[in-house]
């Protein structure tokens, strides 16, 4: 009778863990869908899915004209570490605002590492994009996480100081 019952769980243990890995990698290949072509979250899911490949153009058209310092050289060489961060990451749409004409889409981002002795985990922040409507576009007005900064390198200028005279050396004072 003991045996049996023992057969019983190792058959549940069994069957429980086929199931859970079935679900998991189910959860893993299920692909993202494509937003409707006239929202805002659909130019955020484009703007990430261009910063994943590395398209510059689709980046830079995606930008609100009040960008224009901005370049697709800039993206560029700000861009090789960030695709590889996107890559590694999954974005969900949290929400939807609307105040005066500027979309705020927020989303939730997680980075997975599977590094430790305590096995994976996971990290989570949210982010905010503002989109706004130009040329019935939506495009973003700010600059979009995970850029920092995009054709506004200046050279730094340096405060001009008031010129102070040297006083002169008192005649028989040579050493």
């Amino acid at each position: 009778m003991v045996l049996l019952q023992s057969y019983w769980l190792v058959g549940a243990g069994f069957l429980i863990t086929v199931l859970l890995a079935i679900g998991v990698v189910a959860g893993l290949l299920v692909n993202e869908q494509d937003l409707e072509e006239d929202i805002p979250e659909y130019a955020v899911q484009q703007f990430l899915k261009a910063v994943s490949k590395q398209d510059y153009e689709e980046i830079h058209s995606l930008l609100s004209n009040k960008f224009e310092n901005c370049s697709v050289e800039d993206l560029v060489s700000e861009g090789v570490e960030i695709s590889r961060m996107v890559r590694d990451q999954r974005v969900t749409l949290e929400h939807t605002q609307y105040v005066e004409g500027v979309a705020i889409v927020r989303v939730r981002i997680t980075e997975f590492s599977s590094d430790g002795p305590f096995g994976s985990s996971e990290n989570s922040q949210e982010q905010a994009y503002s989109l706004r409507k130009e040329r019935g576009l939506w495009k973003f007005t700010k600059l979009p996480w995970p850029y920092h900064s995009c054709g506004y390198s200046s050279p730094m200028t340096l405060p001009v100081l008031p010129s102070t005279p040297i006083p002169e050396r008192p005649q028989g004072h040579d050493r």
